[in-house]
């Protein structure tokens, strides 16, 4: 018997798993990798043939410690003044250097980091709302019943540019699979 000649590809250019969420639901998927304790960027596509929707997870060992979507979502600053009472003027200045810095070529310092620096916001205050906003994100994407989904090992920036810091930040959120499953059984059937 035969074996294929295997594919010369770089194993950055390969997801080292993918497939239908008709076939894996992403809860399952989610506790897949949570119990591997993986590193590495979960990517899902809701409807694929319209691209309505996309998300991403990325975990480091096996927790999600960020989290972005195409999607309807809250917005940190928002979250912030809204829920935590951090002045509207903080988040708009910290808005206003972010801008500052890329008009000029450089990366901007997270929205969360910068009003950490200026002394706005305490690391348990920012750990809770970004807590809060990765959890909403992520229990939007593992309610999805059908699409796609790409699991890449270890740190990636995809093609639009969105490459989390896996390790820099001072404070990050942290979201085990119990964590998102209680806010399932707070919230009922749908996320929000």
């Amino acid at each position: 018997m035969a074996f294929p000649e295997p594919v010369e590809s770089s194993p950055a250019m390969l997801p080292a798993l993918e497939g239908d969420l008709t076939a894996f639901p992403p809860a399952d998927l989610y506790q897949f990798v949570t119990l591997l304790r993986l590193t590495g960027t979960l990517d899902f596509v809701h409807d694929p043939d319209r691209e309505s929707e996309r998300a991403t997870l990325c975990l480091v060992r096996g927790r999600v410690v960020a989290a972005e979507s195409s999607g309807p979502h809250s917005y940190l600053g928002e979250l912030l003044v809204r829920t935590y009472g951090v002045p509207l003027e903080a988040v708009i200045d910290g808005l206003t250097l972010q801008n500052r810095a890329r008009r000029v070529g450089r990366p901007a310092a997270r929205l969360g980091q910068l009003l950490l620096e200026q002394r706005q916001v305490t690391p348990e205050v920012l750990r809770a709302a970004l807590d809060d906003t990765v959890t909403r994100v992520a229990w939007r994407a593992l309610s999805w019943e059908s699409g796609r989904f790409s699991f890449w090992a270890g740190p990636r920036a995809r093609d639009d540019g969105f490459a989390p810091a896996f390790d820099r930040e001072a404070v990050r959120p942290d979201v085990s699979l119990e964590e998102l499953l209680l806010r399932r059984n707070e919230e009922g059937e749908s996320p929000a």
